[in-house]
């Protein structure tokens, strides 16, 4: 305490034999005080408002970076920035999740290898499309992460300029369209199903009625004595007959199966099987308590 007194002390007569060497014999005006003092206010009333004017920006600034952080941070969605080698630069919670890891741990990975082996040639197909275009790019591909072992997403993607107008960076987003794949694989297979019934009746119709009437042509051929014409008429009834077999089992297989689920109590179920299994036990040596 003591030696901070004395150097402001020192300081101070320092400041005052370098202002009368400076100005040795002038003595300074009231006026001049006036004025000095007038100047230090409004430099201090400008430094006033420039610090309001940088806590407002530093407000601003906070206040954009919230906003950014709700719209790309915790958007419902994925998104993800890659540069030119496909690298991962940024990634939101959505987009980590999808993937089955964390933005940091994500951080400088190649987006490739979450890209499932069938749909590599179309995410190449889709990445060069984006560097070498200023729209907007889409492409549908097949994920495979930890969590799930099948993902289909569709991705959006646009290419953007840095500072040097190069189109060095992508940003994609990433939508999961898993469930709505899958009821158009089912659309697809019931469709399929329905035209296959179809199908197998209009085939099925003509092969009855060639089954019968080569059954009718055999009867007379027997009857007529002519054995080996009724040998082989009796050989492409039974290729008929195959066939026909062939489309009723494909027709069951095409139908839609419905079932009639109602409540059961599984003590009930669990009671009765026990009870059918009863008399094969004491053979066993089994013992069972309820």
């Amino acid at each position: 305490m003591k030696a901070d007194a004395k150097s402001r002390i020192e300081l101070r007569k320092k400041a005052e034999k370098q202002l009368k060497e400076s100005a040795p014999g002038k003595a300074i005006r009231r006026s001049n005080i006036l004025e000095l003092n007038h100047e230090l206010q409004v430099n201090q009333v400008e430094l006033e408002l420039q610090n309001d004017e940088l806590r407002r920006s530093r407000l601003e600034l906070e206040n954009s970076y919230t906003k950014y952080f709700d719209l790309y941070d915790l958007a419902p969605i994925g998104y993800v920035t890659l540069d030119r080698h496909g690298l991962i630069r940024e990634i939101n919670l959505a987009g980590a999740e999808l993937l089955g890891g964390s933005g940091r741990r994500l951080d400088g990975v190649v987006f490739t290898r979450f890209v499932a082996q069938s749909s590599r040639d179309e995410f190449h197909r889709f990445f060069r499309r984006l560097f070498g275009s200023k729209q907007l790019q889409e492409c549908q591909v097949r994920l495979t992460t930890k969590k799930q072992s099948r993902l289909d997403v569709l991705l959006s993607g646009i290419a953007i300029r840095d500072d040097g107008g190069k189109l060095s960076l992508a940003q994609i987003a990433i939508t999961d369209i898993t469930l709505s794949k899958r009821a158009e694989e089912r659309e697809r297979l019931a469709a399929v199903g329905e035209t296959a019934a179809v199908l197998a009746h209009e085939i099925s119709n003509p092969l009855t009625a060639m089954l019968l009437n080569l059954r009718l042509l055999e009867r007379g051929l027997i009857e007529s004595r002519k054995k080996k014409f009724a040998s082989m008429v009796k050989s492409i009834s039974a290729e008929v007959l195959h066939l026909s077999n062939l489309l009723q089992d494909f027709s069951r297989l095409s139908r839609r199966e419905t079932y009639d689920l109602q409540p059961s109590s599984l003590a009930v179920l669990a009671q009765e099987i026990l009870a059918m299994e009863a008399p094969k036990y004491p053979s066993k040596r089994i013992r069972v308590e309820l």
